[in-house]
């Protein structure tokens, strides 16, 4: 259920106004699924991807979605929308990984998938056929300083989550490193199976809870 649906869907209209335009209070961002330290200890695995669909307000949704959008039209023509996808929520769950053992007591927003396709473009920018040399050489090295300006920017802005930014881009440079060697390597199916069983843990503790 949607942000905006859920909070219909309780009746309350304060809770649907705040869940499509405002500020949402972290009551009602742990309630949809929003990372919570002590709940994640608690065993809710599952938070560590669901977060990534929970946003503090409309305009950090906003800018996580265009960012995707123009990472998405730069990387998804070359992966495929499945690995494109499957890059993201690779980069969701490693940055909500890092954020958490940080003891970072709440982390939402699918920024951390954002700097995960960073970190991919910049692993595979260069085998990107049409380009040439300089061509190649260029594009990593400006994607790769666009990434450190962001990562220098979470951390001197207190309200970004510099871990999970940090363990996203890792987790695209790995997952980037493992589509140089091929869709079928060892490597890419191991990140997969990660995620899955991650995806999976959180689906039992759904069904138990």
């Amino acid at each position: 259920m949607g942000q905006g649906a859920w909070a219909l869907h309780t009746g309350r209209a304060p809770d649907a106004w705040v869940a499509w335009f405002g500020r949402r209070p972290d009551t009602l961002r742990g309630e949809l699924g929003g990372q919570v330290e002590i709940l994640v200890d608690g065993g809710d695995l599952w938070r560590l991807l669901s977060s990534g669909l929970v946003h503090a307000d409309l305009f950090h949704l906003l800018t996580n979605g265009l960012v995707l959008l123009a990472l998405g039209w730069l990387l998804e023509p070359r992966l495929g929308a499945a690995r494109w996808l499957a890059v993201v929520c690779l980069g969701v769950l490693g940055g909500s990984v890092v954020a958490w053992l940080s003891g970072v007591a709440r982390s939402d927003g699918v920024s951390a998938g954002a700097f995960a396709l960073l970190g991919a473009a910049v692993a595979v920018g260069r085998r990107w056929p049409e380009l040439d040399d300089g061509e190649r050489r260029g594009l990593v090295q400006g994607l790769g300083s666009l990434a450190g300006l962001n990562l220098a920017l979470s951390m001197a802005v207190p309200s970004l989550d510099a871990a999970a930014h940090a363990g996203g881009f890792l987790t695209g440079l790995v997952t980037g490193a493992a589509l140089r060697q091929g869709p079928g390597s060892r490597l890419w199916w191991g990140l997969v199976a990660g995620c899955g069983a991650v995806a999976g843990a959180g689906a039992i503790g759904l069904l138990g809870g």
